[in-house]
């Protein structure tokens, strides 16, 4: 059996994490943050919506009128950015003890990173929870 690894649990939203302490010692790694939002974000908006999209953004590259939208579509990813931006501000704010010590940056990124894995079920943290 292959040994199940984390970006495959992320796309799975299982939140199952290879490392003891989740993804805390990857808060500053990029490319990490940058992979896992790349596979939980599109899991998380489905099937139908990336088909749907995928449609779209085809006949818009060849230059033919595209159909609109599904409206399921709209608010899938209405609500879905909606949730990543005031769910963003809303964890810098009320967890501002937890991100002492670091900088602009690093808040952002580990703020969304948390915001992320919330909105989509799946399971990950960046930051020592625990420890805060």
């Amino acid at each position: 059996m292959a040994k199940r690894r984390s970006d495959d649990s992320a796309f799975c939203t299982a939140g199952f994490s290879l490392f003891p302490d989740s993804f805390v010692a990857y808060r500053d790694v990029p490319l990490v943050n940058v992979t896992i939002a790349a596979v939980t974000i599109p899991a998380a908006l489905g099937f139908f919506v990336l088909r749907d999209v995928r449609r779209y953004l085809i006949a818009v590259v060849r230059g033919v009128s595209p159909r609109r939208l599904f409206l399921h579509t709209k608010l899938a990813l209405t609500v879905s950015a909606t949730l990543l931006v005031f769910g963003m501000g809303t964890i810098l704010v009320a967890e501002a003890n937890a991100f002492s010590g670091l900088s602009v940056w690093q808040k952002v990124a580990a703020a969304s990173f948390q915001v992320l894995s919330a909105a989509t079920t799946t399971g990950f943290n960046s930051v020592d929870i625990d420890g805060a």
